[in-house]
């Protein structure tokens, strides 16, 4: 059962989070990308650079390989590459939702991090809540998820999080912090890998 989650999930997560990166680093308007493999952080230290907003189109090379959590993703594959490269080149090409990303990152990100660092965690978590919520607080889904980290009403109770017809605290960043970290926890407990983890 593992694997056969495995194989449908992993590329999913590969999808939605190592092309984060990628994106980040179009914020720049430059010529060429070209980042060797590297931890996903130091990729993307101009992520929280809220330099001028990308003016242009430019040419993007994606890297030979990727780490993200300290795990290599699959670049080798091509069905991983030519996936990961379509959700890039999407974004690059849409510079305005770069730029909202990067201003909301700019109010996010450092409370996202200090959870992360204080529950030992992987810092390259943080892109989760960009895939998830588009770091939107307030943000719910079709589905009924709601908050940065997408809480299912369910999920949210378990975790001690107060949902129901009076109040809804999953649209409170700072309370859905401990939560998310938990959960992300518990998830690579079970699974056995960050991708899979981000991914469930």
């Amino acid at each position: 059962m593992l694997s056969s989650l495995s194989k449908s999930i992993r590329p999913l997560s590969i999808i939605l989070l190592a092309a984060i990166p990628f994106w980040a680093a179009g914020c720049k308007t430059v010529e060429t990308v070209d980042v060797t493999a590297r931890p996903v952080a130091e990729a993307v230290t101009t992520f929280m650079d809220l330099g001028p907003p990308p003016q242009a189109k430019a040419d993007y090379r994606l890297p030979a390989s990727v780490i993200l959590c300290g795990e290599p993703l699959p670049m080798e594959r091509p069905s991983v590459r030519e996936k990961l490269e379509y959700e890039f080149l999407m974004a690059v090409n849409h510079p305005a939702q770069v730029e909202l990303w990067r201003r909301r990152a700019k109010r996010f990100f450092p409370l996202i991090e200090k959870s992360l660092k204080a529950a030992g965690l992987p810092d390259d978590l943080k892109y989760l809540a960009v895939a998830e919520s588009d770091l939107r607080p307030v943000v719910s889904s079709p589905a009924g998820a709601s908050g940065l980290w997408q809480f299912m009403p369910a999920t949210a109770r378990r975790f001690g999080i107060p949902v129901n017809k009076d109040q809804d605290q999953r649209l409170l960043p700072e309370l859905l912090l401990g939560a998310g970290m938990k959960y992300l926890s518990m998830l690579k407990d079970r699974f056995g890998s960050w991708s899979l983890a981000m991914a469930a």
